[in-house]
């Protein structure tokens, strides 16, 4: 056999042609993987170093100052903790983590913050109208000079948090738990806090005008220098009157017990059932033509304040230091004054049918166990 003589088969030249672009195609393709894990590696640096991954809105660029109106934004914020002047108008922020984030200025009106987590925020300043805050965690967060406006914050926690000076007015905080709240000079005409947890918040100088605050818990609150005014005179319930009641701040069944009302402003507001025991007044509290019918104002100090034209029907004063106040006009039926000291108080035309007196000190300073003179 000849050794010379081809292979059977393709031509050599074939064989090679072959050989030089699979070696090509396996070189690309080594290529665009490590294209691939640059790109990956890329988007990685940049999430953790910069901490600007987009939105699910392309134009949404997470910074400070963002654009970010409309968008949905359902995550969490662990690389994106300045936001501060943010537009995130209607955004949709549900379940959001946004834990610590510094949202100083932000524009959130009508944004979705449902059950989002919000501990801890900074919310100085900005503005929360219409936004929706139901069942939201806002513990400790600042909502220093917020506007909160028409917000539903029902079911929220809000233990702790800085509400001084915000607008509260009309928003709903009805069940919201408010424990050890600041709401110093803050703006709350006719917000609804029904059945609210207000223990121990600080109202000082805050302004609640028309509030419903129907059922809620005020347990050692400080109400200091508060305007909580009603519009209208509540009427006396039924069997008494059976007129339509208008719109008033609304503190019926509310339990202020040992909540201090120093200079506080309760005009005309609506306090049946409220439970005041050991309320405390270094200068006198404003009840004039409040509904007061069976509140529980025992062991109260509120030597000097005004109960002028207040329906007190039913009203304990047992144990309680009312000298000098003013009780022009007001209706004590059936209240009970055990151990009450009244002495220099103004009984001017009350109503004192049916009251029980035990060891009363009357306006005069005698100690009485029978009604005390009423001019």
């Amino acid at each position: 056999m000849n050794s010379s003589a081809p292979v059977a088969g393709r031509p050599r030249a074939a064989r090679e042609d072959t050989r030089t672009r699979d070696c090509f195609n396996q070189d690309m393709s080594t290529a665009t993987a490590r294209t691939a894990v640059m790109a990956v590696v890329t988007a990685l640096v940049a999430t953790l170093l910069l901490g600007l991954p987009s939105a699910r809105a392309d134009s949404c660029v997470l910074r400070p100052g963002a654009s970010c109106a409309g968008a949905e934004l359902d995550w969490s914020v662990d690389y994106h903790r300045n936001l501060t002047g943010a537009n995130l108008r209607e955004a949709s922020l549900r379940g959001a983590d946004l834990t610590g984030a510094n949202l100083t200025g932000a524009d959130l009106r009508g944004a979705d913050l449902r059950d989002a987590h919000l501990a801890s925020v900074t919310l100085h300043r900005a503005r929360l109208s219409g936004a929706r805050l139901a069942g939201a965690n806002l513990t400790r967060a600042d909502l220093s000079r917020a506007n909160l406006r028409r917000a539903v914050v029902a079911n929220a926690r809000l233990t702790d948090v800085d509400l001084d000076k915000a607008d509260l007015r009309r928003a709903k905080i009805a069940h919201s738990d408010l424990t050890g709240a600041t709401l110093t000079n803050a703006t709350m005409d006719r917000v609804n806090a029904q059945n609210a947890r207000l223990y121990g918040v600080d109202m000082s100088g805050a302004r609640a005008r028309n509030a419903n605050l129907e059922n809620a818990n005020l347990w050692g609150a400080t109400l200091d220098n508060a305007d909580l005014r009603g519009k209208n005179q509540p009427p006396p319930p039924w069997p008494f009157s059976t007129a339509t009641p208008k719109l008033t701040t609304n503190l019926e069944n509310a339990n202020l017990w040992g909540a201090s009302l120093s200079g506080t402003d309760l005009r005309r507001a609506n306090l049946e059932n409220a439970n005041l025991y050991g309320v405390l007044a270094e200068s006198p509290a404003d009840f004039s033509r409040s509904l007061m019918y069976s509140v529980n104002l025992s062991s109260t100090l509120l030597n000097g304040s005004a109960f002028t034209g207040a329906f007190m029907h039913a009203v304990t004063l047992e144990l309680a230091a009312v000298s000098g106040a003013d009780f022009t006009g007001a209706d004590l039926g059936s209240a009970v004054l055990i151990g009450t000291f009244m002495s220099g108080a103004n009984l001017s035309g009350a109503i004192v049918t049916n009251a029980v007196w035990l060891h009363v000190h009357c306006p005069d300073g005698q100690l009485q166990s029978t009604p005390c003179v009423v001019s």
